[in-house]
């Protein structure tokens, strides 16, 4: 185990030799990274774009199925007074159905032309945008590479530097 005062002697030394990050502020491998990145959020916003219509689709199917569950539900609730109506032999008024199933019907006729154009159109919607998310990986992919090549040479260039340092505070050249 190194002594306390060597291990702050070395982290001085090691801030006094500048950090990582400011070591190759405009190397090759930055400014390459800067473009990897800049086509990654450019390839993410168009795939947003391109994925915009079919979450739209998909919402409109899905506002169907929850409104279908909605009006389920309500039936299931009027069904035993309407099943003990009609077993009595329907004499008498029969049971009312309450507002709210009224609405859900009205709803449910609304939404089904909507939902059956949008379940047609959805899957014609899905494959024009399904190249986009390899475009987005493939970007992600050289996102990873290049990020991993300006880290070694920006540690490379740190390297260089913090040997540069101790070569002058040894006052000897022989330091490998």
């Amino acid at each position: 185990m190194l002594d306390p005062s060597a291990q702050s002697s070395a982290r001085d030394q090691l801030t006094a030799a500048g950090s990582a990050t400011d070591a190759v502020p405009n190397s090759p491998t930055r400014d390459a990274l800067r473009r990897v990145v800049a086509k990654l959020e450019a390839a993410s916003f168009e795939l947003d774009e391109a994925q915009k219509p079919a979450r739209r689709l998909s919402a409109t199917v899905a506002e169907f199925e929850a409104a279908e569950r909605n009006l389920l539900s309500f039936v299931g609730r009027q069904a035993p007074p309407l099943a003990a109506w009609l077993a009595e032999g329907a004499t008498g008024p029969r049971p009312e159905r309450a507002a709210a199933t009224l609405d859900a019907e009205r709803l449910i006729a609304q939404l089904n032309r909507d939902s059956a154009a949008a379940r047609v159109a959805l899957p014609a919607v899905q494959r024009v945008r399904k190249p986009w998310p390899n475009a987005c990986a493939r970007c992600t992919a050289s996102a990873d590479e290049t990020a991993y090549w300006t880290a070694a040479d920006a540690a490379r260039v740190f390297a260089q530097r913090w040997r540069a340092k101790l070569v002058t505070r040894s006052g000897t050249s022989d330091v490998s």
